[in-house]
C-alpha cells in the first residue's frame, strides 16, 4: 500500500491558511504608568467633559443661573478628582503596607518603586580596557561592552561534563551540631597516621597519644572552649587561607572566577581588643580588610552594635520622604489622613527594615524618634516654636511610637521563630543563653 502524499497544490494553500490562521492579533502589551491619573482616565475625562459642556452653554447662554451651574460643575470637577486621588494613594497605602507586613519585599520594593516619581536615565562616560581614557561616544561604549561580555561568557572552563552529577547530596547531619565529646577526640587521634611531619602547629602526633590523660584533658577543654567561644586561635588565619583557596579552585572548575575587586575581608574583634590583620589572599591579589559592608540591605561592622545600620536606615528614609515630597506630603488635594498612610507605608517601613535584628541602645532609639517627630511635624505643619509635646503630635497623627513600632515587630518574629523546628538555627539563637560575659 502506497503513503498518501501530504503535499498539496498551492491554489489550496492561502484557502487553508485562512481557515486555520488568525483574523487578528492582540498585540504587545503597552507599559501603562502606575499613577492615579492614568489609573482613572475614564473618570477623570468624565468630570472634565461635564464641566465642559457647562461651559458651552454659558459662553452661548450668559445667564445668572447658566453662571452659577458652570461654577458648581468646576467645584465637582475639583471634588471628584480630588477623591479619585485620595483613594488611588490609600488603596497603594494599602497595599504597601500589607506587603511590609507579610515581610514580601520583592513585592514591597516593585509597588514602592511604581508609586516614586520617574527618574531621568543618562548614559555616562566608559573606560577602556586598560582604564586609561574614557569613552562617551555612542560607538565606543557599545564596542567596550561588547568586548566585556565576550571576555566575561566566553570564559573557557576546565569542567567535567558529569561534575555536577557526580557531586553527592548528602542529608543533613544534625549532630555536627552538639559539642564534640571525648570520645570524638579520642577517635580523631585514632585516625591519625603516626609517623608524619608535624603541622603547621608544630605539635607531633605522638605527643598527642602518649600524652597522658593530663594533656589529653586538657586539650579537651581547649577544645570545649573553642566551640563555646566560637573563636579559633590566632593560628586559624592558615585555615582562613587554605578555605579561600578551595573556594577559588571550586569556583574555577565551574568556570567562575572570585571578583577580588569586590570581595572584602572583616573582622569582628571582641569589645576592647584589637586584632591583628590578616591577609588572605586569592590568586596573589591580598583582599581589603574593611571596617564596614554592605550586605543585603544592612550594614555589617567590625563592632559588635547597629550604629551604622541605623544611620543607614535614616538616610534611605529621608530620600523615600524627598522623592514623595511634591507628589504626595505637599500636594494639598490629598487629605491628611492619606498622607499619614503613606508615610507608615513606604518610609516608616524603609527606616524600620530588618530592625528585628537590631541590638539597639537608647542612642538609637531616640535617633529614630527623632527623625519621626521631625517629619511628622512637617506634614502636620507644626512648627517647633509651637512648643507641642512628642507625645500631642504622635495623637494628632494616630500613628504609634517607633520604639513601640519595633517591639511589635520583634513580637511577630518571635512568633515566627517559636513556631520553627527546634534544630533551626534561628530557635536556637533565640533560646540560648550566655554561660558568662558582659553586654558590649
Amino acid at each position: 500500500m502506497q503513503p498518501t502524499s501530504l503535499r498539496l497544490p498551492v491554489s489550496s494553500l492561502e484557502p487553508r491558511w485562512k481557515r486555520c490562521g488568525p483574523n487578528t492579533t492582540i498585540g504587545f502589551v503597552s507599559k501603562k504608568n502606575q499613577d492615579w491619573f492614568d489609573e482613572n482616565d475614564e473618570t477623570i475625562s468624565l468630570l472634565i467633559e461635564a464641566k465642559r459642556q457647562t461651559r458651552l452653554i454659558l459662553e452661548n447662554q450668559p445667564t445668572a443661573e447658566n453662571k452659577h451651574i458652570q461654577k458648581q460643575a468646576v467645584a465637582d470637577c475639583q471634588r471628584g478628582i480630588r477623591e479619585v486621588q485620595n483613594t488611588w494613594w490609600q488603596r497603594k497605602a494599602a497595599e504597601i503596607q500589607n506587603y511590609a507586613d507579610q515581610r514580601d519585599l520583592r513585592r514591597f520594593y516593585a509597588a514602592t518603586k511604581e508609586v516614586f516619581s520617574p527618574t531621568r536615565s543618562s548614559v555616562g562616560g566608559l573606560k577602556d580596557v586598560d582604564g586609561a581614557t574614557t569613552m562617551t561616544d555612542s560607538e565606543g561604549i557599545l564596542s567596550r561592552w561588547k568586548s566585556h561580555f565576550e571576555n566575561l561568557l566566553n570564559y573557557q572552563a576546565n569542567t567535567p561534563n558529569d561534575l555536577i552529577r557526580m557531586t553527592p547530596q548528602y542529608p543533613v547531619r544534625h549532630w555536627m551540631s552538639l559539642p564534640p565529646s571525648i570520645q570524638d577526640f579520642d577517635k580523631a587521634i585514632k585516625c591519625m597516621k603516626p609517623g608524619k611531619a608535624p603541622v603547621p602547629d608544630n605539635i607531633p602526633l605522638e605527643l598527642l597519644t602518649h600524652g597522658g590523660p593530663e594533656l589529653r584533658n586538657r586539650l579537651m577543654l581547649l577544645i570545649l572552649k573553642i566551640w563555646e567561644i566560637k573563636t579559633l586561635p590566632s593560628q586559624s588565619a592558615e585555615d582562613l587561607q587554605r578555605t579561600a583557596t578551595t573556594y577559588n579552585t571550586v569556583y574555577e572548575r565551574f568556570g567562575m572566577q572570585v571578583n577580588t575587586d569586590k570581595t572584602k575581608a572583616l573582622i569582628q574583634h571582641p569589645p576592647g581588643q584589637i586584632l591583628p590583620n590578616i591577609n588572605t589572599t586569592i590568586n596573589e591579589h591580598t583582599l581589603e580588610e574593611v571596617d564596614q559592608f554592605s550586605y543585603l540591605g544592612s550594614i555589617l561592622t567590625s563592632t559588635p552594635t547597629c550604629k551604622k545600620d541605623v544611620e543607614n536606615r535614616i538616610r534611605a528614609a529621608h530620600s523615600a520622604y524627598g522623592r514623595l515630597s511634591c507628589r504626595v506630603f505637599n500636594n494639598h488635594a490629598l487629605t491628611m489622613a492619606t498622607k499619614i498612610m503613606v508615610f507608615q507605608a513606604i518610609v516608616l517601613s524603609t527606616l524600620l527594615y530588618a530592625c528585628e535584628t537590631w541590638t539597639l541602645y537608647r542612642s538609637d532609639i531616640q535617633s529614630l524618634e527623632r527623625f519621626q517627630q521631625y517629619k511628622l511635624r512637617q506634614i502636620l505643619k507644626i512648627p517647633w516654636k509651637s512648643h507641642t509635646t512628642k507625645v500631642a503630635v504622635l495623637n494628632q497623627a494616630s500613628v504609634t511610637s517607633v520604639e513601640a513600632t519595633i517591639i511589635h515587630h520583634r513580637l511577630r518574629w518571635a512568633g515566627h521563630v517559636q513556631r520553627m523546628e527546634s534544630f533551626r538555627l534561628p530557635k536556637i539563637m533565640l533560646y540560648g543563653e550566655l554561660a558568662n560575659g558582659t553586654r558590649p
